[in-house]
């Protein structure tokens, strides 16, 4: 028998093992491709590489190994060194979610309930199986009557709200509950308040948001964030991919497993890249020509759409609008600063700034008379030993009229 078929066979029998496990545990896990075991990826590094190949594994411990389409030898990287590693993957029909979770970390899930077990939701989703999520680990809950203007409205403000010691059920008619959620289940989600339990039925509610719970604060570990091919999101502080299968450890320690061709991308976090746009600056300066005041916005354009430019989006980067100055502190400890840039596709033909990076004062990057429709970068500027950089967007032709800029992707190399 054949080394190729030896291992095609190793790869069937383990996947089999597990999904037994799996089933034994009364967990439901998908169904796995048979094909899954050809792990072509592209792996973005602290360098700025961009590797195609096939993985071989990856653990944070243990890092990268990886057979490059253009080497004759496999490559190994720390998993530090590592931004992110995305995957090519078929498209999957996926079942509308009765249900979406917001989790603690900015994860996220969806699916449909299926129980609640030892103060868990047990969630079934079409990409990762049946997931148990900790109900101390949900931070709110929407149903798809949540997606009306008014409920959104009214479930943003009691998302800012940072001392919030009720959980709040809004429902479908406007109404709104305060207790605390004792379960989740088919049949909707109990509330206690005293002296009384209600249970409120899904077709009732749009949304819940649960009671503050004291935020995780920035790991300092090298850490993962997996992103699967429908929009489910999870990060975890250890990974074992190897095969077909990915195992991840998320809420609390549980191990969550995924099949590999589910994945969109995995990201490393924690390590030597660090977005820029997690980090607070430590000013903001903005002058508007019509009197207009525009403040910066995380991970969004200026508007809080999509960050989007020559009809790509992107996940990372700050929306601001001309004429503004952003400047953070680097105390330092920073090697390079990269970004790319460009003005929104949402802005109008009339858009038009110019561009500068400042690094301790002394410009780094200019450039004049940007227009709509060019992604600009990646550049990389170095920035050893520095303390602060300032990004600013500056009026060009038509003052401010319509400059919906973004930076894109914009982070820090250890």
């Amino acid at each position: 028998m054949s080394n190729a078929l030896l291992q095609s066979f190793f790869r069937v029998a383990v996947a089999q093992a597990i999904v037994v496990a799996g089933c034994a545990l009364g967990l439901v896990l998908p169904v796995i491709a048979d094909d899954a075991g050809d792990l072509q990826v592209v792996v973005k590094t602290t360098s700025h590489q961009a590797i195609e190949g096939q993985l071989i594994t990856f653990s944070i411990d243990q890092g990268l190994e990886i057979m490059p389409d253009d080497a004759d030898a496999r490559r190994h990287f720390e998993a530090a060194d590592i931004v992110r590693i995305s995957m090519e993957r078929p498209t999957y029909a996926s079942s509308p979610p009765s249900l979406r979770l917001g989790l603690r970390g900015d994860d996220r899930l969806a699916g449909r309930v299926v129980g609640f077990r030892d103060d868990a939701l047990l969630l079934e989703t079409d990409t990762i199986g049946t997931v148990q999520v900790p109900l101390d680990w949900i931070r709110d809950l929407r149903t798809p009557a949540a997606d009306t203007p008014k409920h959104r409205k009214n479930l943003e403000a009691l998302l800012k709200q940072p001392s919030q010691v009720e959980d709040v059920l809004l429902l479908v008619n406007g109404d709104e509950l305060r207790g605390f959620i004792s379960s989740i289940d088919q049949a909707g989600v109990t509330l206690d308040s005293d002296p009384t339990s209600r249970l409120v039925e899904f077709d009732s509610l749009a949304a819940c948001v649960l009671a503050a719970t004291q935020p995780p604060g920035i790991a300092k570990e090298v850490r993962v964030r997996i992103h699967t091919s429908d929009g489910q999101r999870i990060t975890g502080s250890k990974v074992r991919w190897s095969g077909p299968l990915l195992q991840v450890h998320a809420f609390d320690d549980s191990v969550v497993t995924i099949p590999a061709d589910r994945l969109s991308h995995l990201e490393v976090m924690g390590g030597r890249w660090e977005w820029l746009s997690e980090f607070t600056p430590i000013s903001y300066q903005h002058t508007a020509a019509l009197g207009l005041p525009w403040h910066w916005k995380r991970d969004q354009s200026v508007v809080g759409s999509l960050l989007k430019i020559e009809g790509r989006t992107f996940e990372y980067g700050i929306g601001v609008h001309s004429e503004c100055s952003l400047t953070f502190d680097l105390e330092g400890t920073y090697s390079a600063f990269v970004t790319s840039l460009g003005l929104d596709d949402r802005s109008g033909p009339f858009a038009n700034v110019d561009v500068e990076i400042r690094v301790d004062g002394q410009i780094r990057y200019e450039r004049s008379n940007i227009s709509p429709g060019y992604l600009i970068g990646p550049l990389r500027l170095d920035v050893t030993e520095a303390k602060r950089i300032r990004l600013s967007v500056l009026f060009g032709k038509n003052a401010d009229l319509q400059d919906r800029f973004d930076w894109i992707e914009p982070a820090l190399i250890r």
